[in-house]
C-alpha cells in the first residue's frame, strides 16, 4: 500500500493530531531544519544521515512530521517545533498503527491510532 495520507488520532499532543501528506525524502521538514539551525548543524548532511531514503516521510500542514529514522531503526512523529513526540520500532513502508512510545512527559496520556487514505 502506497497510502498518500496518514492520519494521526487520540494522542496526548494535540498538535500531532491530524492529516499528513507524503512527502519525498529529497525534501526536508521545515521544522527539521528549525532543530538543525538551533544546533548548528548541516541541515542537508544531517537529513541524509537519517532519514531513510527508501521510504517518503509525512508532513502535517503545522509543520508536524512524520519519518523512519535509518539511524535508530525506528518511526518519529515530531512536533511542529521540531522535536520528536513518539517512536515506533518498525521497518515498514509505512508509520505503523501500534508499538508507539512517548518521548515527552504530556504525550503519555494517550498514544497515537494511525490510519492511511488513499
Amino acid at each position: 500500500m502506497q497510502a498518500a495520507r496518514v492520519v494521526i488520532q487520540q494522542s496526548g499532543v494535540a498538535a500531532v493530531n491530524g492529516v499528513y501528506q507524503r512527502r519525498p525524502v529529497a525534501s526536508i521538514p521545515s521544522a527539521f531544519k528549525k532543530v538543525c539551525d538551533e544546533n548548528n548543524w548541516d541541515v542537508s548532511a544531517t537529513w541524509r544521515r537519517l532519514a531513510d531514503e527508501n521510504k517518503s516521510w509525512f508532513e502535517h500542514d503545522n509543520g508536524s512530521y512524520i519519518y523512519r529514522n535509518k539511524q535508530d531503526d525506528q518511526w518519529w512523529i515530531d512536533g511542529p517545533d521540531g522535536y520528536g513526540v513518539f517512536v515506533a520500532r518498525d521497518v515498514s513502508d509505512l508509520p505503523p498503527k501500534g508499538g508507539w512510545k512517548a518521548l515527552q512527559k504530556q504525550a503519555a496520556s494517550a498514544l497515537p491510532l494511525i490510519e492511511y487514505q488513499e
